[in-house]
């Protein structure tokens, strides 16, 4: 009764285990994709920041250069001095003026910091001052006069920016490990196909920059090179180059779905094992309730079987010892069965020693065995017992069966029990067949021993081979045993890496075959 009560309260425990890990799971896939969701949210803002943060650094730089062709350029070209030093955004600095009538007057800046006459560009050759925009090179324009005919025009230094100036910016905004996770490109917003930076892919974040206030209200046509409207978001202000930022491997929503999916996954994998756990633990407390119930069988049966024995030999004995058997048939029949009563005992003892010998000891001395030789052995030993019970024996050892590397005495025991489960369960036939073949395809030797009995129940089948288990019929039967026998069988076929099959039809006999590989 406690047994049970103890078994039902572990599968409810287990039970309600169960199913707080499902409603875990669920709320976390809930949680899960909250968070991914945040994730991917942060990460953008995060983007977001550090795209404003390049766009205004390179802003700053490009307005210092405007600042100096306001506050240096154009004096220096005014009083023929000299400029101490020219911005590294710019590659070189042009003064054009461009009459309505006659030719253009051209002055470049040269390496020695003071403007010289030189000639027309050809990118000039069509400028007007008035323009807004250079496609090609990248210019910064700026343009004064009253009729708008004389102009700056300072070129940007594409090499410093590709190899120097946009990866400062972009390790200064995103970090020092962001290379790692993400690529960077800048593109030209008038002219999609030019990459002036790293190569264009699947974008997750466009920033548009090189937007420039005018420095002064007199000098208020400042021009940008490549002026292009915005289509993205309105607050962010129109410029000339765009940033593009795309993720490594997947777009960003696409990244953090597969990390959420992984997460999922590893703790449904740590659940999983959970349950497991909580059911390995069930079917292994249930395997241990069935083991002490098979070994509380074991005892009482034993007890049983030894009370028996033991009586008969006290009472046969203390008849004799009493005078009351003269008759000399009758000592000897006394005799007959106080060895019949001895040699029972000694079985079951025999039993219980080699199967504690074989679970406590599992070094086995291993050697070529013959095993024809082996069960004509074992079958002579119980010939005598087997005639007197009248069984008719069948004998069919293959002529060139192979020796094999093995425990002689264990593969002895694991015959002389099949022999003994035959003939205690296959009275009913009185026909026992031994037979040992060579199976070439599998590379194997089997024996089998066959009766005529009344069979095993379906339901006892999977549990037969267990230690002190025994059938039903056995026990309704009160037919004497320990339910060792078959296990030592087990135990002595998967000593040798072989195993033990059962074939049985209720009413028409059992065949227990040992399958030992050659």
């Amino acid at each position: 009764m406690g047994r049970t009560y103890g078994s039902r309260l572990l599968v409810t425990v287990c039970t309600a285990l169960a199913l707080l890990l499902a409603g875990l799971a669920i709320v976390q896939y809930g949680w899960a994709t909250r968070v991914a969701a945040a994730d991917v949210q942060r990460e953008k803002e995060h983007l977001n920041t550090a795209a404003s943060l390049f766009a205004t650094e390179f802003n700053r730089l490009a307005e210092e250069s405007v600042a100096f062709l306001q506050d240096e350029a154009w004096p220096s070209l005014q009083s023929h001095e000299r400029v101490a030093t020219v911005p590294k955004l710019l590659a070189e600095v042009y003064y054009l003026d461009i009459p309505l009538q006659g030719a253009r007057q051209t002055q470049r800046l040269g390496a020695n910091g003071r403007f010289a006459p030189a000639s027309v560009p050809e990118w000039a050759a069509a400028l007007r001052c008035a323009s807004l925009t250079i496609d090609q090179p990248p210019a910064l324009i700026q343009s004064f006069g009253p009729r708008v005919e004389r102009c700056f025009v300072a070129l940007l230094d594409l090499s410093y920016l590709h190899s120097s100036l946009f990866p400062r910016l972009i390790q200064q905004s995103f970090g020092t490990t962001a290379a790692a996770d993400y690529d960077f490109a800048v593109v030209s917003l008038n002219q999609p196909g030019l990459a002036l930076y790293g190569t264009p892919a699947s974008v997750d974040l466009r920033q548009p920059f090189f937007s420039i206030q005018p420095v002064d209200e007199t000098f208020s046509n400042i021009f940008r090179s490549m002026r292009a409207p915005v289509e993205k978001s309105p607050v962010v202000s129109a410029g000339a180059f765009e940033l593009d930022v795309a993720r490594k491997g997947l777009p960003l929503a696409a990244a953090f779905e597969r990390k959420r999916r992984l997460d999922l996954l590893a703790s449904l994998a740590v659940e999983a094992l959970l349950l497991g756990a909580i059911v390995f633990l069930v079917i292994a407390t249930r395997r241990m309730q069935r083991v002490a119930d098979h070994k509380m069988q074991f005892v009482a049966g034993v007890s049983h079987e030894l009370r028996a024995p033991v009586s008969a030999i006290a009472m046969l004995s203390r008849n004799q010892a009493d005078g009351m058997v003269t008759n000399p048939e009758r000592v000897k029949q006394y005799g007959e069965l106080i060895h019949e009563q001895c040699l029972r005992l000694n079985e079951m003892v025999e039993q219980t020693l080699k199967y504690a010998g074989i679970h406590s000891n599992p070094r086995r001395s291993m050697r070529e065995i013959d095993l024809g030789r082996l069960i004509e052995d074992a079958l002579a030993e119980r010939r005598e017992e087997l005639a007197r019970g009248g069984f008719q024996m069948e004998i069919a050892i293959g002529a060139e069966l192979p020796k094999i590397v093995g425990d002689a005495q264990w593969l002895r025991t694991a015959i002389e029990n099949l022999l003994s489960n035959a003939q205690k369960y296959g009275d009913g036939g009185h026909w026992i067949r031994v037979s040992a073949i060579y199976d070439t395809v599998e590379r194997e030797v089997r024996v089998s021993v066959q009766d005529r009995g009344a069979g095993i129940d379906p339901a006892d089948r999977e549990e037969i081979f267990e230690p002190f288990c025994r059938g039903r019929a056995a026990a309704d039967a009160q037919i004497p045993g320990s339910g060792l026998g078959l296990s030592l069988v087990r135990s002595a076929a998967e000593a040798h890496h072989g195993s033990v099959t059962l074939v049985s039809e209720p009413g028409r006999g059992s065949t227990f075959t040992l399958h030992l590989p050659v």
